[in-house]
């Protein structure tokens, strides 16, 4: 019989069944293809460690102590691929941190060999151009960075040197001058040169004190050089116009030269989400008053009793009641080391559900409780006016609609004993339209039970979710349009890390804190104060009293979070110390003892890219309070010589601190007339000094292979770039 071929309708359905197939099939197969890459790349990269450990070995025989391996300099490992590596040792050669790149993939880890997994594999890795020694690789090169180091003495910062009288290097506490740091520094140290907190650092040099040749001209603007970045690009800050002969005038004035912006000219200050150069939403809230903190241990019934817990509360006829979600049961059972489900809920601790309080406390942490106001007693005027609704622009609260006016009594028919009208109104403060009254009810003859309310958040997530501009960045960013888009220079910018550093201080030594809170209880009676407690196990009770003290300790230095209650930034006692803020602690903290430019969180590295938060809209911001106090700056100490002490005041984006205080809630860095480092509340205007007004100086940072044509960086012959 003759077989008969396909036919064309057969042999398409065919076809299409295949390309069917293959859609489905081929994520599998590529999937299954770069798993293998990824596990060859894995398998190279765990070969790293034992040829490091060899490396430093070997090196140690010969008098050489290794405390980096690094694939683009002379210790470099002998292998065969394309892997591009930096190794980090401690001093006896054990391996702190490996970052390494092939290809697509790296990988940036501080874990041992074994526990490498292939989920630790990226594929992003635009970050690691920072493995590259770019200071070694500046022969006759014409480029800004290489013109910086081929011009200028360059000093290790933690050594003595030419103008550094001390052996131990710069003294960060100090101001600059010729035995206190006066050129051009560069840092080693990975604490402070890492701005990407991925474990790869570079050298990043800076200039400091009083110098005079670190001027640029581009376009028709002159900067100054503040330094290079991790990535050896070169961060310049805004000083004046150039003149029509391409140099820079002196004597610049900020306020006259900048022409920018004079006061800070901010949206709200009471809570700490404004000290982001982007913020959260801003919701109304109550403005919580809090009292002296307690320990769970002060509170036996807790242990004791099934007591309800709840996540909200109202209030009613001078007492609280607990409301919406509800938890029952004794402290340890609902709050443990594992899983506290009442965390941030309230308590009258009662056991009755229905039961109300004039003391309401919220649960903070497992060892720690805190008696809570969030209303308060208010005498009113018989003129006052009260809205049903408001408006809040700018700042600013204003009524709207029509308003009821009266006064407030056993006689009134506004609010009384036995009926109050004005109930969920609304009034002004009377000396400050920033902060507005709810009522909640009649309290006694001219007085009201009243919230006062204030925008902002509570939440740490919140505050930093950078979904609105501060007052700054638009006018940097609107500086940035005119000066540097509008002229066709963005070409000549890099992508940087703009720290906006909201770390908040808590990083303690708890070996030492509990060390100290042990001599503190030796000559109490345990058994006694365990019977005080309701306690039949010493060693529970001791951990007990060690975890409330470690919490009290964290709260006493930096708040309560992002709650409506204080909160110390970092940021201000690394460059400040320790010692004007709570001597009798100081002891337990790890005080870092210099400035630095690592950017801990993400949220905070303001980029336009992925290198950081990927929020800005242009690459640029304003300065730091740690790039000022490398240029010569310090707290309370004035510095009228060096570079950037121009006789007038300005901004930095560094969060220095928060309290509860109505009127000055958030607080950033700032540098006054005199040169001298501090800060400043958020709101305009502001006095630090006589006739304080801020200034925003801006800066960007120029690509790496930006070249110059001429210059030698002083104000009569800058660097001009090409």
């Amino acid at each position: 019989m003759k077989r008969k071929g396909f036919t064309l309708v057969e042999l398409l359905a065919v076809i299409a069944i295949l390309a069917i197939l293959v859609v489905i099939a081929l994520p599998n197969v590529i999937k299954l293809f770069n798993d293998a890459k990824k596990n060859t790349f894995l398998t190279e990269v765990k070969s790293l460690y034992n040829s490091a450990t060899a490396k430093y070995i070997s090196e140690s025989l010969k008098g050489n102590k290794l405390s980096e391996i690094n694939s683009n300099d002379s210790s470099k490992l002998d292998l065969n691929g394309n892997l591009v590596y930096k190794i980090k040792l401690d001093s006896d050669g054990r391996i702190k941190s490996v970052a390494v790149k092939k290809g697509n993939y790296c990988i940036t880890t501080n874990k041992e060999s074994s526990e490498i997994k292939i989920s630790d594999v990226k594929e992003d890795c635009d970050g690691f151009s920072v493995l590259a020694n770019w200071y070694d690789e500046c022969k006759d090169k014409n480029t800004l960075r290489c013109k910086m180091l081929s011009d200028n003495v360059t000093y290790n910062d933690s050594v003595k040197s030419e103008y550094v009288a001390s052996n131990s290097g710069i003294n960060f506490k100090e101001i600059s001058s010729d035995t206190n740091g006066k050129g051009l520094y560069y840092s080693l140290d990975s604490d402070v040169t890492d701005e990407n907190n991925d474990g790869l650092t570079n050298r990043i040099y800076y200039y400091r004190g009083d110098i005079n040749n670190n001027f640029v001209v581009l376009g028709d603007k002159c900067y100054k050089i503040l330094r290079t970045t991790e990535n050896g690009n070169v961060k310049l800050m805004y000083y004046d116009d150039a003149k029509s002969d391409g140099t820079c005038s002196e004597n610049v004035s900020n306020k006259e030269g900048l022409e920018l912006i004079s006061a800070y000219n901010f949206y709200n200050y009471f809570d700490n989400t404004y000290v982001g150069y982007m913020y959260g939403d801003e919701k109304l809230r109550p403005h919580v008053t809090l009292d002296v903190p307690l320990s769970i241990i002060e509170k036996p019934e807790l242990k004791t009793n099934n007591i309800y817990y709840s996540s909200n509360y109202t209030f009613k006829n001078g007492k609280y009641y607990l409301s919406e979600k509800f938890e029952n049961g004794k402290f340890n059972d609902l709050c443990s080391n594992k899983e506290c489900k009442i965390e941030n809920y309230y308590t009258c601790i009662s056991i009755n559900k229905e039961e109300g309080c004039s003391n309401l406390y919220q649960i903070f942490t497992k060892s720690l409780l805190m008696k809570i106001n969030s209303v308060r007693t208010i005498n009113v005027s018989s003129n006052t006016e009260y809205a049903k609704s408001i408006k809040y622009t700018n700042g600013q609260f204003s009524l709207e609609g029509d308003t009821l006016t009266g006064s407030v009594g056993t006689d009134s028919v506004l609010c009384n004993p036995t009926d109050c009208k004005i109930k969920d109104y609304y009034f002004l403060g009377r000396s400050n339209e920033a902060a507005i009254y709810r009522v909640l009810g009649y309290s006694e003859e001219n007085y009201l039970y009243v919230e006062l309310l204030t925008y902002g958040t509570t939440t740490q997530k919140e505050a930093l979710s950078n979904k609105n501009d501060s007052s700054i960045k638009l006018m940097i960013d609107a500086w940035y349009k005119e000066n540097i888009e509008d002229k066709n220079l963005s070409s000549k910018i890099a992508d940087e890390i703009y720290c906006n550093d909201r770390s908040l201080l808590t990083d303690i030594d708890e070996a030492k804190l509990k060390k100290i809170i042990m001599k503190e209880i030796e000559n109490e009676n345990i058994n006694e104060l365990m019977v005080k407690y309701g306690y039949d196990d010493e060693t529970t009770f001791i951990n007990d009293y060690l975890d409330f003290y470690k919490n009290f300790t964290l709260l006493t230095l930096h708040g309560l979070n992002y709650n409506s209650y204080s909160s110390q930034y970092d940021s201000l006692y690394r460059i400040k110390g320790l010692d004007d803020f709570f001597k009798s602690i100081q002891d337990v903290i790890n005080q870092k003892d210099k400035p630095s430019y690592k950017c801990m969180n993400k949220e905070d590295r303001f980029t336009t890219s992925s290198l950081g938060n990927s929020k800005l809209k242009y690459p640029t911001a304003t300065l730091t309070l740690d790039e000022v106090a490398y240029a010569g700056g310090t707290f309370e100490k004035s510095n009228k010589n060096y570079f950037l002490a121009n006789n007038d005041s300005f901004w930095t984006m560094t969060p220095a601190s928060y309290n509860d205080d109505m009127g000055y809630g958030a607080y950033v860095g700032a540098i006054s007339k005199d040169g001298t480092l501090g800060m400043a509340p958020v709101m305009a205007p502001i006095d630090m000094s006589s006739n304080w007004e801020g200034n925003i100086i801006p800066t960007i940072s120029l690509k790496s292979d930006v070249e110059i044509t001429k210059g030698n960086g002083t104000i009569s012959n800058p660097y001009t770039i090409k």
